[in-house]
């Protein structure tokens, strides 16, 4: 016996959950809780309290040391970059879990899935094996896919299946994308570097030719001589526009999949973003 219900979270909004009632001598109920709503929550909570430490900066209007504030800022402002890329990740990771989990009911060609839906079963050594398909499948180059993150080879891989070609990586969704995921490679992965006596003209994370116009500067250091990276990037406008482009994205890869009749972007999503007023996507 097969059951699907809607269940409410402590907020009020709708997730989709999936439970599972076998039947018989023993019985076995199984659930499913996506997480990428409270990612992107997390994304907006953090940038709205960037906003507010700036506002309180410009308004003088705190009783804690400048240098506080600008720690808080800057830490926020990596929450809300960390949690947009997991709001990426957990939506690509959802939507394979729920179109295998109805993988027999649906009206699409199977045989061009069958290989993959093994794959994902396997869980060990996934990505390699996706990356494997895209290159003896669809022909791409070993450097192309060698050198894209796992994040972006789940998404590509979808869109090539679905459609049978590339996902067009050259639109300005695409580029930001990409651009998000080296920004929280980099904060995950970052390496002190020496600073000479005018970092205000060095670019030693190479980071200032993509961000610099992005978005406004962290407002506690934009008219300092420190580095842009990461004094300069790290604050409100980088966190606002980590929010915009995964939403951005996911909208335009969501459109896409839905000529197929494919759900990816869930009402609740625009819920989020209305509420925590990033109305922007």
């Amino acid at each position: 016996m097969l059951m699907e219900k809607i269940t409410r979270d402590i907020n009020g909004e709708y997730i989709s959950s999936c439970s599972v009632v076998y039947v018989g001598e023993k019985s076995c109920i199984k659930s499913l809780t996506p997480l990428s709503g409270s990612h992107l929550r997390c994304a907006c909570l953090c940038a709205n309290k960037c906003k507010e430490i700036e506002q309180e900066f410009i308004d003088g209007n705190t009783t804690q040391k400048e240098s506080d504030l600008f720690q808080e800022d800057m830490a926020y402002s990596i929450g809300a970059i960390m949690a947009s890329v997991a709001f990426l990740e957990s939506t690509i990771n959802e939507f394979f879990q729920e179109f295998f989990y109805k993988f027999d009911n649906l009206t699409i060609n199977k045989s061009y899935w069958m290989d993959l839906k093994t794959k994902w079963d396997e869980d060990a050594g996934r990505i390699q094996k996706m990356k494997k398909t895209l290159a003896d499948k669809y022909g791409y180059s070993s450097k192309e896919i060698g050198d894209q993150s796992e994040l972006i080879t789940k998404y590509e891989i979808a869109h090539q299946i679905l459609f049978n070609k590339q996902l067009d990586k050259s639109c300005d969704a695409c580029v930001d994308f990409g651009n998000l995921i080296h920004l929280r490679n980099q904060l995950v992965h970052f390496k002190l570097k020496w600073q000479t006596t005018h970092p205000e003209e060095e670019d030693l994370y190479i980071m200032r030719l993509r961000f610099e116009n992005k978005f406004k500067k962290n407002v506690f250091m934009e008219k300092s001589g420190n580095c842009y990276f990461p004094d300069k990037c790290l604050g409100a406008g980088c966190a606002e526009w980590s929010i915009f482009v995964s939403t951005k994205f996911l909208n335009l890869f969501s459109n896409t999949i839905s000529e197929s009749g494919i759900d990816l972007l869930k009402p609740h999503i625009n819920r989020i973003i209305q509420e925590y007023s990033f109305s922007k996507t």
